[in-house]
Order: structure tokens, then C-alpha cells, then sequence
């Protein structure tokens, strides 16, 4: 499962020869940026690295400055084009630079014709990364299992991070001020934007802030500005954990092994209702540990399990050994997927975005509402909501919350049984979008899997080479169906 679950995170983010400096790659425009030389991890090779300065408080223009990190990946081929692909990471809390060799591997396809920009966004990886991490003394594998919003860890945080971040900076507005500062600093005229998850909804704000500069642009797992995250995440994970085990009803070999896979789910649930369960499993390092966890926190590992089709295949497994008695293989999983995030995304950075851009339009009454019926009931967004009552809120410029609207060619993607972000989102960001497609990848979940990987790169290529959404042929998802799924011997 660690395989499957590393495949997962790189694609939530779902290159060679180092030609010229960005100077070059901009036409001869005048820079105001330098980048050097650097080796990154294969397979991303060489790159072209640099840091620039913007303020924090960018309405003020005065006082603390935060260094942005930068990587550039040069085109590989000899038919350049002038237009840079910058790709936005996702989150919120996850930098771009800081992943750049996977990033790199991920768009290889696309960087044959055009620079890749890649940012660290404010707050995240090392442009003044607002990190909380554990309580001190903590071991960091024990922390896994703890609420992922307690409000006495946050406010802890937020006091040590106050010292050196105004934390009411660091939402999406600003950021993408930082961007477009960044790409006129490299001399970029007009730019193509990518982006998914947080990074999608990045992706609308700069096509409302920065029309002009925008030439077209790709979103996947769309979280528009007036989508209240987490609110919808229960009702989709239900929907996706039905769609799974449906699948698995239809599927011989999987209907043979799991015979009463729905009736079993039910029985972890009920079982989890009487109380917590203790599991001795390793930690993510290796080391042996025993943890306690109750029945909100085996829910949100299942909603991990979800994210990508390549884990769902082994949702059925997971809970044929948790009806009969072994959580360890659910408890696992989630204490890898915990582990990642805690890795990969600054949890300060998150609080800032959601506190101020999400939570404000939950009303105390969609709470519960949003979870009745579903296996996360209100888990998840009442953690979310309480322990944003202890994270300063930055004041949203009027209209944020609707829809962005533009002109620009967009291509949006979304998985059939996405467990965070649905269909739902692009359906809601495309009603102000007069040049945007919506594509919706069969079978998939938060981005897409290794089954539909080169559909979709031959979709979005396309897409790049044209920038027109209007004609894309998308039939090679006809043929994408969700792979077998695991009966035997449990891998983990």
C-alpha cells in the first residue's frame, strides 16, 4: 500500500537539457529575478533556481518581506513556445518548488515545448513556511492519531507563528499577487496556468485578477471560492464509497471474496459506535507502536482510501478485516496518508486559507445537515470549525465568493467519485466560464490514476497546444475503467 498511497499524494499535488536562462526563455525581456543552476533529484535534472522577495502585507507595501522560492524547468525541445506552464500545488499548504522532482515527472509530457514555473506559495515549503507540527516532546508518529484541528495544538501554533507571520496574509489573494509579481519578474508575457485541488481555485482567482496574462488554463478537482470546504466532504466520500462497493457487487472475483461487503461495513461502523480500538501496527518510520483510535478517525482513513482508484481497489479487503476483527490494514493506511499530509503541507498556511475563505460561509446549520446519512457524518468540518475559532480571519474582498467569470480558454477535470472535490465544483465554477470545458475521468478520484494517466496527458496536451477546450477528442476515456481489485492476502 505504500506504493499506492505515494502514487496518490504526487498526483494531489493528483526534465533534461538545460538550455537557457529564463532570460532567454522569455524572448529578451528584462528581468528582474536572477536564477542559477541547480540539480534537482531525478527525474526533473536540471533546473534553474532562485528566490524573490515580495512584501507580506502587499496592500502596505512596507515592513516584513517574504523569499519566495522559485524553480524553473527549461523547455526540453527545440520548438519552444514563449507561453510558461505554471503549476500550482495544491492543499492549501503544499509548495510547488519544494516538489519539484515529482512535478517534473508528472509534466514531462508538457515540457517538451514550454518552461515549467514552479512557486512555493506563501506560508508553504520554504517561502516562510507556517508549519505547526506536534506539541513539544511529542513523538510525531503519536500525533498522527490525534485530531487533525485540535484547538489547544492550533492556538499554540499560532501564538509561535505570530512572532514571525502576520497570519492574516497568507490567503489566496496575495498569493496570487506574489504570482503574477514572480512571472513578470522572468519576463513572461502571457502565461498558461495548471492546478488542482486548492490550486485549482488559485487558478480562478488569478484568471479573475490577471485576465490578460492568462492565455489558457487547466484545473482539476475543482474547489471553487464558494465552495465551503470541508462541508461537502462527507456527502462526496459517500457517494465514492458507494460507487466502490457497488463495483465490487458487479465484479465476480470480488463478489466471491467479499460476499457481504456492505453488510461487514456496516458492522465496523456499529462496532466502532460501542467505542475506540487499539492496534498495534508500525509507525510510518518502521517502528512498532500501539495506538488508540475511535470511530471518527477510522472514517476519515477510509476517505483517504477513496482518494485515488488505485487504493479504493483494496477498500473491500480493508473492511473484510476489520468485520472480523483486524483494523490494522485500515489503521495503517490511514496513519500513512496523516503522515504524508503532516510531511507535505504547512497546517498554519491551511488554517489561514480555510479560516478566512471556507468556514465564514458554513452556517451553523449546514453541519449536521451535510453529514446525516454518510459513514463521516460532521467529523471532519466540525474539527475544521472549531479550531478555526482560535486562527485570526482575514477580511475577503467583497464578491470573492462568487462565481469568477472570464473569457479565457479553460480546461477543467474532474473524478467520477472524487471524495473531496466532485463533479459538482467544475459544474458550479463553469457557469462564469464562457470558454471552459468540463471533463469528467470515469472511475476516478481526487486527480487521476495510473489507468487514465495517458488519456489525460494526451487530453491536456492537446488542450496546451490549441488552447481551445471547444474541440478536444476525449474518447480514450471510454476505455478507462477501474482496475481489479484486491482479494488475496492483504499487502499490508
Amino acid at each position: 500500500m505504500s506504493d499506492i498511497h505515494r502514487h496518490a499524494l504526487k498526483v494531489l499535488l493528483i526534465l533534461a537539457a538545460l538550455l537557457a536562462p529564463a532570460a532567454a526563455v522569455a524572448q529578451g525581456a528584462t528581468l528582474r529575478m536572477e536564477l542559477s543552476p541547480c540539480k534537482l533529484p531525478d527525474p526533473a535534472g536540471e533546473a534553474r533556481c532562485g528566490t524573490y522577495s515580495v512584501f507580506e502585507n502587499r496592500e502596505k507595501r512596507s515592513g516584513r518581506k517574504i523569499d519566495l522560492k522559485v524553480v524553473v524547468l527549461p523547455a526540453t525541445g527545440s520548438d519552444r513556445a514563449p507561453d510558461p506552464i505554471f503549476m500550482i500545488a495544491g492543499g492549501p499548504g503544499q509548495g510547488a518548488a519544494t516538489i519539484a522532482p515529482q512535478l517534473a515527472g508528472i509534466l514531462a509530457p508538457h515540457r517538451t515545448r514550454r518552461d515549467i514555473v514552479l512557486v512555493d506559495q506563501r506560508g508553504t515549503g520554504a517561502s516562510n513556511p507556517l508549519q505547526c507540527g506536534p506539541p513539544p516532546g511529542e513523538e510525531p508518529a503519536r500525533s498522527l492519531t490525534r485530531l487533525m484541528f485540535d484547538p489547544e495544538i492550533l492556538k499554540a501554533c499560532r501564538e509561535r507563528l505570530s512572532e514571525r507571520a502576520d497570519l492574516t496574509q497568507y490567503t489566496t489573494v496575495p498569493a496570487v499577487e506574489d504570482l503574477d509579481e514572480v512571472r513578470a519578474a522572468l519576463g513572461y508575457d502571457k502565461i498558461n496556468l495548471m492546478g488542482g485541488s486548492y490550486g485549482s481555485r488559485v487558478v480562478l482567482v488569478y484568471l479573475r485578477q490577471h485576465p490578460e496574462r492568462v492565455r489558457g488554463a487547466v484545473a482539476w478537482s475543482i474547489a471553487p471560492t464558494n465552495m465551503a470546504n470541508p462541508l461537502p466532504f462527507a456527502r462526496n466520500a459517500q457517494r465514492a464509497l458507494e460507487d466502490v462497493l457497488a463495483d465490487c457487487e458487479a465484479d465476480a472475483a470480488c463478489r466471491a471474496a467479499f460476499p457481504k461487503v456492505r453488510e461487514q461495513f456496516r458492522q465496523v461502523m456499529t462496532r466502532l459506535e460501542s467505542g475506540p480500538v487499539t492496534v498495534k501496527t508500525p509507525d510510518p518510520a518502521g517502528k512498532e507502536m500501539s495506538v488508540t483510535v475511535d470511530r471518527g478517525w477510522i472514517a476519515e482513513a477510509l476517505r483517504y482510501v477513496l482518494y485515488s482508484e488505485e487504493s479504493a481497489r483494496y477498500l473491500p479487503q480493508m473492511i473484510d478485516r476489520a468485520a472480523n476483527g483486524d483494523f490494522g490494514p485500515i489503521v495503517r493506511s490511514g496513519l500513512q496518508s496523516r503522515a504524508g499530509f503532516a510531511q507535505g503541507l504547512t497546517q498554519g498556511m491551511l488554517m489561514s486559507v480555510v479560516c478566512s475563505e471556507d468556514i465564514p460561509l458554513i452556517r451553523p446549520e449546514d453541519v449536521k445537515k451535510a453529514g446525516e446519512g454518510t459513514f463521516l457524518g460532521d467529523y471532519r468540518v466540525r474539527q475544521q470549525v472549531e479550531g478555526c475559532r482560535v486562527w485570526p480571519r482575514a477580511p475577503m474582498p467583497p464578491g470573492y465568493a462568487e462565481d469568477v467569470r472570464s473569457d479565457r480558454p479553460v480546461l477543467l477535470l474532474s473524478g467520477e467519485f472524487d471524495p473531496a472535490t466532485s463533479p459538482q465544483g467544475a459544474e458550479s465554477a463553469i457557469r462564469g466560464l464562457s470558454k471552459a470545458r468540463h471533463v469528467v475521468i470515469p472511475d476516478s478520484g481526487h486527480g487521476w490514476g495510473l489507468d487514465s494517466t495517458a488519456c489525460v496527458d494526451r487530453i491536456v496536451g492537446d488542450f496546451l497546444n490549441a488552447a481551445d477546450a471547444s474541440k478536444l477528442d476525449t474518447s480514450c476515456l471510454s476505455k478507462v475503467r477501474r482496475g481489479p481489485f484486491a482479494t488475496g492476502a492483504a499487502g499490508n
